[in-house]
């Protein structure tokens, strides 16, 4: 039993308002329920006797009580399974209950076990309480073998098992910086070493050791030569902690052995290039430390979201005992074959057998993207054979739509006049080379048209699919709350036998071999006054039905249905074809997509639309170059609250910092930039990469600078011609071409901050007529690195000092380009002899050196430009936070009262945002802008390239 596991995935979610969360349970049989719980003041209560709890699990050697006296052992064993049933009372309503009793039963007749998945990342308070203690009311879950407790991140994903046909090779980090406190690793790698010394012996394990603790040493360790061998699990013990912004972190030792940290998005980029790993265990205080900031906060989440199938790490400080007798016993079942999650379980009934009072066993958690648990095939070992991993779990390569219009109905339903047009629309939408589907289109069916056309496409679908399904028409929801889809033959006295029941499209989408699917109603419902239940509610009733599943689910409702019959529809095909829900980079999924054509409804018209625990941004709905946006200004933001920017950029009260999204999905995106670097060199995925990233590989790839550059330039060059005109880059433009007045005279000139490497909104202030000066930094040469700054004006390049830097009086227009361009270097060659001069900052070796070298004054941000960013409020359009230019900007710009105008890519970028404190205006920047220029013609001026 205990490698053979039906799961039972328990998930948990924000509702978006209060302390409203939804609980969904699924297990793999089909069973599946959900229910909705407001836990108003329960929350705040867990957390407390959580915290209040924590003397008591750590290891005796940390704990100290509020009175800074020890923590007698045993004496947390009551909080603990208080706290513990609290936790499974939450997490198992009478709803939820039923499903686990079902899966449990199903198990005991297969002779299986049950593996409890966890899944937290929608509810980020929830991610922090220690879920490992829960309790059932006989004893502590996560101890029993049949019963493993994982947490999950993200999709599960089915990996085929590591063949080890010699020892499971382990590689022990062992890192101690002088500067740090001690955690006498000593002890504890004596003890490992004493554990394991009979695996090693007899061939069952390979442990290898890095005691220097460097940052260097695990890498060459990590990748050494060719047909060199490489670790299956590494091992780490030290010190860690928790990063929100950057996903963990883990304490290396410098070249003088003191402290130098390694964040999550660095240990992911490194250990993301070692096939052979699967499994990362942290032997550090908190690798998994509790954050009721989200799983992402702690070193374990980011790197199993990333890149490790499986992370074991520790919620709390543990001692060296406690430490070393889970490792010999986790790792002597590993070596045996059996899965991960078994082998933490038997780990911790070892370690309560070994420390019966002790809470110790519940410091671990471990982390499992993997389907199943089994990583590895052991020859010869129980535990490696099983069954297949589920095909719905491989990542998607086509796209197939549905699209089902029905707008004749049989009385007394009334026509939806326009729902065939609409429908037809967004077939050509979906079929258009921007989206990229093959689309089936089913238009005015009857109920046996219907049901052929849905069980054709959702059995038909292969595991590599995405498959959408959108209806547009009308539901019928009878007495007792059942949903059918209405047909153009239904008829309201015999819904049964003329309707399509959502429960039946219910079992078929479960049952669908599709790896994603997304259903999308755009429905009229019949009026809720015809149902018996006083306290119905359509929401009510499709959450019921439909519940979780497999799928991805939006639901909408017409409100008017007589006049908007369509209109939602028409509007999902007006936003992809013209690219308006569309990230930088082209991408649009479907949460995005939703929501830019939801705010595409006159007020009016609006539909009701509920978004129902998707996964946001991983169902992908188109990825390539957006055609030219409609001329007239649609924004998704609050209007009020986009005046208001409006207003303070107008007055010259913002300093405006230009990201790659201002080109919004075309060409000269970042991401279309990354994605031709990353093809160039034969890159696989480019979508996960970042374009600091690609660059740092050609770079290192090509071992010459300079070569890397001219690709740069080149490709920047091919992507000009064909990119289309900016909104952006006129708005702004205008307002220098404003700023300049009609006698020259600039005594406070517009400052504008541009990221991009490009030279477009160069280009369009010259041919506007501007006075403008361009300021960057020199960031190498071929025989020297100066740092020191560039003016580059019609009349010449200034070679000049951050401290020395002062504008002219005819500088009407200030553009500081802190990252540089190729266009910037092609013009030093021109005018300068001598070494080549490099001003770009695009690599990880560039961002490492520059962020270091901007926290000086006499290399840093120009002085002039400090007043000026002091008083005013900092505008960033179409500008992505990734990591390093998270750093980048915290570095260079005293950020004062930040708003900016993005659409975002993850909730990770929101989070970003909201660190940083900037008001976010969630439209596309190119729509802000024609916004801004619709609402003031004035500005399409002479001296304007509007």
């Amino acid at each position: 039993m205990a490698g053979d596991y039906l799961n039972l995935d328990l998930t948990f979610a924000h509702a978006g308002e209060g302390a409203r969360y939804v609980i969904s349970a699924t297990h793999g049989e089909g069973g599946r329920a959900t229910a909705v719980l407001d836990l108003a003041g329960r929350v705040d209560d867990l957390i407390l006797q959580a915290v209040a709890l924590a003397p008591h699990i750590r290891g005796r050697s940390f704990a100290l009580n509020p009175t800074g006296a020890p923590v007698a052992e045993g004496a947390g064993r009551e909080l603990a399974i208080k706290l513990g049933k609290a936790l499974y009372s939450l997490a198992f309503p009478p709803a939820i209950a039923q499903v686990r009793d079902t899966a449990q039963h199903v198990a005991r007749g297969a002779e299986r076990g049950v593996r409890l998945r966890l899944g937290l990342e929608g509810a980020p308070r929830l991610s922090g309480l220690p879920w490992e203690l829960l309790h059932d009311g006989q004893d502590f879950v996560a101890i029993n073998r049949g019963q493993p407790l994982v947490r999950t991140v993200d999709r599960p994903t089915a990996l085929p098992r590591l063949p080890v046909n010699g020892p499971l090779r382990v590689l022990v980090v062992v890192a101690a910086p002088s500067n740090l406190g001690s955690l006498n690793q000593a002890v504890e790698v004596a003890g490992l070493r004493t554990a394991l010394g009979e695996l090693v012996q007899g061939g069952q394990v390979d442990l290898q050791w890095i005691h220097d603790g460097r940052w260097d040493s695990l890498r060459d360790a990590l990748l050494p030569g060719p047909g060199q061998p490489t670790p299956h699990v590494l091992h780490f013990i030290g010190h860690g902690m928790p990063h929100a912004e950057r996903g963990g972190c883990l304490a290396f030792c410098g070249p003088t052995g003191q402290r130098e940290d390694r964040y999550g998005d660095e240990l992911s980029r490194l250990f993301g290039q070692v096939d052979s790993l699967r499994l990362v265990v942290l032997n550090a205080c908190h690798g998994a430390a509790p954050s009721h900031e989200g799983i992402f906060a702690s070193l374990a989440g980011t790197l199993a979201l990333r890149v490790a199938p499986a992370v074991v790490a520790m919620q709390y400080a543990v001692t060296n005992a406690a430490a070393v007798a889970f490792s010999a016993e986790f790792y002597r079942h590993i070596s045996r074959g059996y899965p991960v999650d078994a082998a933490v379980s038997l780990a911790r009934e070892h370690e309560l057998g070994r420390a019966h009072e002790a809470l110790e066993w519940a410091t671990p958690v471990l982390y499992l993207r993997a389907v199943d648990g089994h990583l590895f095939e052991v020859a010869g070992t129980p535990g490696a054979s099983g069954s297949p991993a589920p095909a719905g779990a491989v990542a998607v390569t086509r796209r197939r739509a549905l699209v089902i219009g029905v707008g004749r109905h049989v009385a007394p339903l009334d026509h939806m006049e326009h729902a065939a047009a609409a429908a037809s629309a967004l077939e050509g939408a979906l079929s258009a080379g921007h989206a990229g589907f093959e689309v089936t289109a089913c238009l005015e069916p009857d109920v046996l048209a219907l049901g052929k056309a849905l069980s054709a496409a959702l059995r038909g679908a292969d595991p590599d699919t995405l498959l959408l399904i959108h209806m547009l028409g009308r539901a019928v929801i009878t007495p007792a709350g059942t949903v059918y889809l209405a047909a153009s033959n239904t008829e309201l006295t015999e819904p049964e036998a003329t309707a399509y029941s959502l429960e039946q499209l219910r079992r078929l989408m479960d049952r669908s071999p599709a790896g994603q699917l997304v259903l999308s109603l755009d429905l009229a419902f019949q009026p809720q006054d015809l149902t018996a239940r006083a306290s119905f509610t359509v929401e009510s009733s499709l959450l019921e039905t439909l519940g979780l599943g497999r799928a991805k689910y939006i639901m909408t409702g017409a409100s008017q249905p007589h006049a908007a019959a369509g209109v939602f529809t028409r509007a999902l095909a007006a936003t992809l074809a013209d690219g308006r829900a569309a990230v930088a980079g082209g991408r649009t999924d479907a949460p995005r997509w939703f929501a830019a054509a939801a705010a595409e409804v006159p007020a009016a018209e609006a539909p009701k639309a509920w978004s129902h625990l998707l996964d946001p941004h991983r169902v992908r709905i188109a990825q390539a170059s957006a055609p030219t946006p409609a001329a007239e200004p649609v924004s998704t933001s609050d209007p009020n609250f986009r005046r208001t920017v409006e207003r303070r950029l107008l007055e010259g009260k913002c300093v405006p910092v230009l990201g790659s999204g201002v080109h919004g999905g075309g060409p000269l995106s970042e991401y279309a930039l990354t994605v031709a670097l990353a093809e160039q060199v034969g890159l696989p995925d480019p979508g996960r990469l970042t374009l600091v990233t690609v660059a740092e590989y050609r770079e290192k790839l090509e071992k010459d600078r300079w070569e890397l550059l001219d690709v740069l330039a080149d490709e920047l060059a091919r992507q000009t011609a064909r990119a289309r005109p900016s909104a952006t880059h006129a708005l702004f433009t205008a307002l220098a071409g404003r700023a300049t007045g009609a006698a020259g005279d600039t005594p406070d000139p517009l400052i504008l901050i541009s990221m991009a490497y490009d030279d477009t909104l160069e280009r369009s202030l010259r041919a506007a007529g501007v006075p403008t000066v361009v300021v960057t930094h020199v960031q190498r040469s071929e025989d020297v690195v100066d740092f020191s700054l560039l003016a580059f004006r019609a009349d010449g390049i200034e070679r000049t000092t951050p401290a020395d830097f002062l504008p002219r009086a005819g500088d009407a227009c200030i553009l500081y380009k802190p990252l540089g361009s190729p266009a910037l270097n092609a013009r030093l060659e021109e005018e300068f002899d001598g070494p080549l001069i490099d001003t770009v900052v695009i690599s990880e070796g560039d961002f490492v050196r520059f962020v270091g070298n901007l926290e000086h004054k006499q290399t840093g941000i120009p002085t002039a430009f400090r007043r000026p960013f002091r008083r005013r409020a900092t505008l960033f359009m179409g500008y992505a936070l990734d990591a390093w230019h998270y750093r980048l900007i915290t570095t260079i710009l005293p950020v004062r009262n930040p708003f900016a105008v993005r659409q975002l890519a993850s909730p990770i970028e929101r989070l970003a945002w909201e660190r940083l404190g900037a008001d976010l205006v969630e439209d596309d920047p190119d729509a802000f802008a024609r916004a801004v220029l619709h609402a003031n013609p004035e500005l399409a001026g002479p001296g304007s390239a509007a």
